[in-house]
């Protein structure tokens, strides 16, 4: 009886912080609602999704439009996976045209079909995708390359100990290569302003299935501010 009650004093604590949390933000607990579970359902912890806020609060970024996306990745120091936080091709599309330098792109143009067995799955993908994207440069228009994206060197696996691609790469094998060498092209024709920002779609490489460690550092959700540790905190 009173492990219920300490249970329940826990979870009504939890529930006022996060209320509390959220107002500092200037997120109703309706929207928030919203973010978890229509946005993203597969996020299990709130802490995730109050850093997710911050960080599209820090990037000028609409949350309600997709623009990042969360990613578990193997964190070889932990052992264990651990949810980061990784812009969408949508966020990257989003900081070229705010340098009202971005021209647009070319359709994204493929290599060979090739039909292989990967971790026991029958894959058909593209060996390459290259796009094209264009800026403004001292009043002229010029094209910066992805060069050619090879398909497997940068396909995500479905887990670490294996080869087969996960689900969106295994359907969408074209749309997410297409995706990384736009975001290729757009880091080479915006370096100031995008950096070495790397996409969702490249966080987990094949190559580094025992430890996946990006070029990017994401943000690590296992290190927040302490007003939302508090939010896990229990007596």
């Amino acid at each position: 009886m009173e492990d219920n009650i300490n249970q329940e004093t826990v979870v009504e604590r939890k529930s006022t912080t996060l209320a509390t949390l959220l107002e500092k933000r200037g997120v109703s607990q309706d929207t928030f609602r919203v973010i978890k579970e229509v946005l993203y359902p597969n996020v299990a912890e709130d802490k995730t999704l109050l850093m997710a806020l911050d960080y599209c609060k820090e990037r000028k970024l609409d949350i309600m439009k997709r623009t990042i996306q969360i990613v578990p990745i193997w964190d070889s120091k932990k052992h264990k996976m651990v949810d980061t936080i990784w812009p969408s091709i949508s966020e990257i599309r989003i900081t070229a045209s705010r340098t009202g330098k971005y021209a647009g792109k070319d359709k994204a143009i493929f290599g060979e079909d090739i039909t292989e067995n990967l971790g026991g799955m029958e894959v058909t993908y593209p060996k390459w995708c290259e796009v094209v994207v264009y800026k403004i440069v001292d009043g002229m228009k010029c094209a910066f390359s992805s060069n050619e994206l090879f398909w497997k060197e940068t396909y995500k696996t479905a887990k670490k100990d294996t080869d087969s691609p996960n689900a969106m790469w295994k359907k969408r094998t074209r749309e997410q290569l297409a995706k990384c060498a736009e975001a290729a092209a757009l880091r080479a024709a915006f370096p100031e302003e995008i950096g070495s920002d790397y996409i969702g779609e490249e966080a987990f490489l094949p190559d580094q299935e025992k430890d996946v460690t990006p070029k990017q550092a994401p943000i690590d959700i296992d290190n927040i501010p302490d007003q939302t540790n508090d939010l896990f905190k229990e007596d």
